[in-house]
């Protein structure tokens, strides 16, 4: 289990009925082919964030309270079913996007596509991690190896770093009455931790590059922003995920999974040097 602390005082969460919105951290913002164009859905403000020292190998890790994240497995696809019915792309998407070709994905039906990832939650890889608030799911991750998103192994916008097994993260989803509740960096991190426990040796992702001031659409935020990325660890290492017609450009960003190796200890000085 992965587990992520929020202050309950401070979410209020379960208090209204809203649509789940891709996260973001940046005001205003899908789905079609790899240049990154989805079905408009509203974006999620910044999140309030805690620092939680407690948490390892995150430096100043910022996590919120009392959500349990697990990952999608069977006894929780009733949670998640309900979550993604409330609205949004998760509603008609079902998050078969990123793991079918273009023309394979155009051919299914919402039915096929929400018993696809069932599936998938029945499987021994679960296809992402689930936020809970109680019984209630209010956060969705999907990740696993790159390898099945046949999408991305497949495009030739986003770039293939090295032949390392890598994992991917490749959307989020909120739930609105849960924003600004840092759902959205509880995730990545749960994440983070996920694909390390599976062993994965780095975990990488798709955000979107955009100056801090400019506008994003939920169309283009359903993988995350830059920014929230970099404060989770993560580096650039490609600087283009997208086509250059694109309104807004993707990064390959990564962040290394596997313990860094010890350093030689020093070689004693000499009596001389002393």
């Amino acid at each position: 289990m992965i587990r992520a602390t929020f202050d309950a005082g401070q979410m209020g969460l379960g208090t209204r009925a809203s649509r789940p919105e891709f996260f973001t951290n940046v005001p205003g913002v899908g789905i079609g082919d790899e240049r990154g164009d989805r079905p408009a859905a509203a974006a999620v403000a910044s999140p309030r964030m805690r620092k939680n020292p407690r948490r390892a190998g995150i430096a100043n890790a910022e996590v919120p309270m009392h959500v349990v994240i697990e990952p999608l497995v069977e006894k929780h696809w009733p949670a998640l079913e309900a979550f993604f019915r409330e609205g949004g792309d998760p509603r008609w998407c079902w998050c078969q996007y990123w793991r079918l070709r273009a023309k394979d994905f155009s051919a299914l039906k919402v039915p096929q596509l929400r018993e696809r990832l069932h599936e998938q939650a029945r499987s021994a890889e679960p296809p992402g991690l689930v936020a809970f608030d109680g019984d209630r799911a209010v956060g969705w991750v999907s990740l696993g190896p790159r390898t099945e998103f046949e999408r991305i192994v497949r495009s030739k916008v986003i770039p293939t770093v090295d032949e390392r097994p890598v994992w991917s993260i490749v959307c989020f989803a909120v739930s609105g009455s849960a924003r600004g509740q840092g759902v959205g960096r509880a995730l990545i991190e749960a994440a983070i931790e996920y694909a390390r426990e599976r062993g994965a040796e780095a975990l990488e992702a798709y955000p979107i590059a955009l100056d801090r001031t400019a506008d994003v659409s939920a169309e283009a935020a359903f993988t995350g922003t830059l920014p929230m990325f970099e404060r989770a660890g993560f580096e650039v290492v490609a600087e283009r995920a997208s086509d250059p017609s694109s309104r807004h450009r993707r990064v390959v960003v990564r962040r290394e999974l596997l313990p860094e190796p010890p350093r030689p200890p020093r070689p004693p000085r000499s009596p001389r040097s002393r």
